[in-house]
């Protein structure tokens, strides 16, 4: 059996303050205040149009999904509780959990035992699941509810631009006439200029895991997401990716790598499942490293060169653009996610194709690891292709097929042994132990 290369290694410091805020969010949502403003949906997406009010609680689909995804009975028991309501099993995997536990009255349970009702459900509609969980949260709790269409497919058009800031100015609109509450445009124009630096700043993180030895792995970075994912437009978090980013770069400076260890540098695609994270740890015992993730890669702000190389756009402050008005606020949020934000792209196969391999080009992949998800049509389709495309370009890659939330369609067996067979194709041996 084979020995690793040895490359130097320590613990992230900034890692703590990140789980410190996901603590921090998670208290805040579950505080009984009354008169605050209670949000269900958003999807993390332009996370900034609630942030006009003096007090409020994105809750996503719910807080307490990280709870449910550790207990592999209690996450059947939800997705049992939606589909013995004559839901299928074809719709996506998360929602499935989420809508689920909101029937077993888990979804807005807080930790002293008291459920909270929301103001109103308001959706980003990045596909149909999104849009229609919006209509049965607003069903079930007996609130109003708006979606905020995102799945343009002439998303660089003007039109396109027009048509998204009149949404979003009319769902501000309808979030002052359903809360009856004061909203602040100072407050938007902060939350603004914190959103784009958030996704910016980890656009800068992500883009150092090109070095090698690369400074994280995609264990560390999808852990280090969360943050982000729903709390971007607060200062707070924005500083902290920023503090983070500074770190890591002294790591690549000093050759800090991950794990101590690269043989071989992997590019994880599509969602890992929830429910067994440590997936993305598997070719450690081979000596290799998931270096790169598509999904890690989708929640920052990147433009595309002609010749369609991802670049780091500036913010709004770097450009020198003042944001005075409710309006200038709401057009840069447009611009931030149909022209920076690969999230919002993925349902363009033909783009989604062409970013996976240039990601593992760019990014010096050995090899690709595709998660074919059952969870989620979208993130899956032009999977086939992806891989087939990969492998015509000389990056060798694998397919294993899974959930990203339903454990029933997860066979660990099946998947240990395909990377086998994979990692040992690379020229790998499992490390002595």
């Amino acid at each position: 059996m084979a020995v690793a290369h040895q490359y130097p290694t320590k613990p992230l410091e900034t890692f703590a303050k990140g789980k410190e805020l996901r603590r921090q969010h998670a208290k805040h949502l579950w505080e009984i205040t009354p008169g605050r403003v209670e949000i269900m949906g958003l999807a993390e997406i332009i996370c900034s149009i609630p942030a006009g009010f003096d007090n409020y609680a994105n809750h996503g689909y719910g807080a307490n999904f990280g709870r449910i995804m550790d207990d592999r009975d209690l996450v059947i028991k939800c997705l049992e509780a939606w589909e013995t309501r004559g839901f299928g099993r074809d719709s996506c995997a998360i929602c499935r959990v989420q809508m689920g536990s909101m029937f077993l009255g888990l979804q807005n349970l807080s930790r002293t035992g008291e459920h909270i009702q929301p103001t109103m459900a308001f959706q980003v509609h990045l596909c149909d699941n999104t849009a229609k969980a919006a209509q049965i949260l607003s069903e079930y709790y007996g609130v109003p509810y708006l979606t905020v269409d995102l799945s343009n497919p002439s998303q660089t058009s003007r039109a396109a631009r027009e048509f998204l800031v009149s949404q979003l100015m009319d769902s501000i609109d309808f979030m002052i006439r359903v809360s009856g509450k004061e909203y602040h445009d100072e407050k938007l124009i902060e939350a603004t200029h914190n959103e784009w630096r958030t996704l910016v700043t980890w656009s800068k993180i992500y883009e150092l895991q090109k070095a090698v030895p690369a400074p994280l792995d995609a264990r560390m970075l999808h852990s280090l997401l969360l943050p982000l994912t729903n709390q971007k437009e607060k200062k707070e978090v924005a500083d902290f990716y920023e503090e983070l980013y500074q770190e890591v770069q002294e790591r690549v400076k000093e050759g800090t790598s991950a794990r101590g260890f690269e043989d071989a540098r992997l590019k994880l695609d599509g969602i890992p499942p929830y429910y067994y994270p440590q997936i993305m740890r598997y070719p450690e015992k081979y000596g290799g490293i998931i270096t790169a993730s598509r999904i890690a890669f989708t929640w920052g702000a990147w433009g595309e060169t002609e010749d369609g190389l991802p670049f780091i756009p500036l913010t709004p402050q770097e450009r020198g653009l003042e944001l005075k008005t409710r309006e200038d606020a709401v057009k840069s949020l447009a611009e931030l996610y149909l022209d920076y934000v690969p999230n919002i792209r993925q349902f363009n196969f033909s783009r989604k194709i062409d970013t996976s391999w240039r990601l593992a080009q760019e990014w010096h992949a050995d090899g690709g690891l595709y998660h074919m998800d059952r969870g989620c049509k979208g993130v899956t389709a032009g999977g086939a292709e992806t891989v087939t495309e990969m492998r015509r370009r000389g990056i060798p890659a694998m397919v294993f097929e899974g959930s990203q939330a339903d454990p029933r369609d997860f066979d660990l067996a099946q998947v240990q042994d395909a990377m086998d067979s994979f990692l040992e194709s690379l020229g790998l041996t499992r490390i002595a132990s």
